[in-house]
């Protein structure tokens, strides 16, 4: 028994279909995992001036530093705790309690 071999031409039309179906398939993962275009505002787009604004920038010379404890006895002294209302004969609330069944209490 003698094998036949295939002919060329059709070796070659079998690995053309092959890449053929793999190329439309990558094709198509492309264009669903492909992200929307974005619409940007023609406001952002709009080139920004280089030159910095003097005026800005000598309000902000102006502003008054405060150091971290500087900062910290302002805080201090400007927050008043809050005192509870606690009556003579009140209870608090019990705590929920879940027995062994999953039932809370």
């Amino acid at each position: 028994m003698k094998k036949e071999k295939l002919p060329n031409l059709l070796i070659f039309a079998i690995l053309t279909v092959i890449t053929l179906v793999v190329w439309i398939g990558f094709e198509v993962y492309r264009l669903v995992n492909k992200s929307p275009q974005t619409n940007v505002p023609e406001s952002i787009l709009t080139p920004i001036s280089p030159n910095l604004d003097q005026e800005v920038l000598s309000k902000i010379e102006k502003k008054i530093y405060i150091n971290e404890s500087e900062l910290e006895n302002l805080i201090n002294s400007q927050t008043n705790p809050i005192e509870p209302d606690i009556e003579a004969g009140s209870e608090a609330t019990p705590s929920p309690e879940i027995n062994q069944g999953g039932v809370l209490h």
